[in-house]
């Protein structure tokens, strides 16, 4: 069952842009000097995209509901993702009011800065009824991905409105799954199901505990198919696709897991973190294993004029060989290492056999072994 995310949405576009350029309109008649209007022209372009595609997201996971709610898997799908033990009344209650395309009692939502939302793309707060998305989500993401992570969220509020008690797992990530028509072996919803989304977020001065949407790595199969919502998310895949600010975590099921690495070194062009410490005891959990064929990492965004900052913890990096330098890792930003081994690397054309940082660099490790690499001159 595929059901597809290409939605007309040409009413809510026009709408959009219609009242924005009337609001540069005005604001441009108030400040006419050309230094002004060129960046509010800038500035309106940006949030005019986040806008629309916002727009498009929100109508087309209303039209997957209502598929859904018109279908025969509503029953069964409801079942999978919220358990057996949901209210059915409140369920017939919303497949009534999805099926008439009435989503009000749906949780509202909020766009919020990426700083609000460490780490996640989106999250739901029960105590604000609220689900607060990440500006960098809609800065970068395509339509697919925004739609999957509102579906989520949406998801996390649905379970509020059917269970007394939150299920173990992540049942909004499920839900989000069932309903774009994904289709999901028993060993990945049993996964899923083991997932811990829960964390704490300050909103406007509110702790609040939240359900969150992260990037979570679920296969240790070195996949470059450039898709996040497919079932199957590889490290890869997540590290291409990731937004600044954004933290990978790995699934449960892959620890002690080792990815063989087989389309190359990883490259790291943007500020994320890569969480490998699946227990929170200090240890690393997953293993990076180039198999001598090439570097492991490269952390390079490509302008020199400033560091991102780039965090990996919890790893082991290993059989990384190269002919020129840094086997392990190559470092052009601000790197924090942290509870990681770096062992086993080469570099036969230069120095930094385990890792070799750039003269613009900037490398901290804390709780973490380099040793045993070798290098051609020197930093072995």
């Amino acid at each position: 069952m595929n059901r597809s995310l290409e939605i007309g949405v040409e009413v809510a576009r026009e709408s959009t842009l219609a009242g924005l350029l009337d609001f540069v309109a005005a604001i441009v008649d108030l400040y006419p000097t050309p230094e002004w209007t060129a960046a509010i022209v800038d500035w309106t372009q940006g949030l005019a995209l986040m806008t629309i595609l916002l727009a498009d997201a929100l109508t087309a996971t209303q039209a997957l509901l209502q598929a859904l709610a018109l279908g025969t898997d509503f029953d069964a799908t409801f079942a999978l993702a919220f358990g057996d033990a949901y209210d059915d009344a409140a369920a017939a209650v919303l497949r009534q009011q999805w099926q008439a395309a009435d989503f009000s009692d749906l949780p509202q939502i909020e766009v919020r800065p990426s700083a609000d939302l460490p780490g996640a793309l989106g999250a739901y707060a029960a105590a604000t009824d609220t689900i607060y998305l990440s500006q960098g989500l809609l800065a970068s993401a395509p339509l697919e991905r925004v739609a999957a992570v509102l579906l989520e969220e949406i998801g996390h509020g649905v379970e509020q409105r059917l269970r007394p008690t939150d299920m173990t797992g992540d049942e909004g990530q499920l839900f989000s799954a069932l309903v774009r028509g994904v289709e999901l072996s028993a060993a990945q919803v049993a996964a899923i199901r083991q997932e811990e989304d829960t964390a704490t977020l300050e909103i406007d001065g509110q702790v609040l505990a939240v359900e969150q949407a992260t990037i979570t790595v679920n296969t240790l199969t070195d996949e470059a198919d450039g898709s996040l919502t497919d079932g199957d998310i590889s490290l890869r895949d997540a590290i291409a696709l990731a937004n600044a600010g954004d933290t990978i975590t790995f699934d449960n099921s892959l620890m002690g897991g080792t990815i063989a690495l087989t389309y190359g070194q990883l490259e790291i062009d943007t500020a994320v973190t890569i969480a490998g410490d699946i227990d929170g005891d200090g240890e690393g959990d997953i293993t990076l294993d180039a198999q001598g064929n090439s570097r492991v990492i490269d952390i390079d965004d490509g302008d020199t004029a400033i560091n991102i900052a780039v965090s990996l913890s919890g790893l082991t990096i290993t059989r990384g060989r190269t002919t020129s330098i840094g086997g392990g890792i190559f470092n052009s930003e601000s790197l924090s290492l942290s509870n990681s081994t770096v062992s086993g690397n080469s570099a036969d054309g230069g120095s930094g056999g385990g890792i070799f940082n750039s003269f613009i660099s900037i490398s901290e490790l804390n709780n973490s072994t380099v040793s045993g690499n070798s290098a051609s001159s020197s930093g072995g």
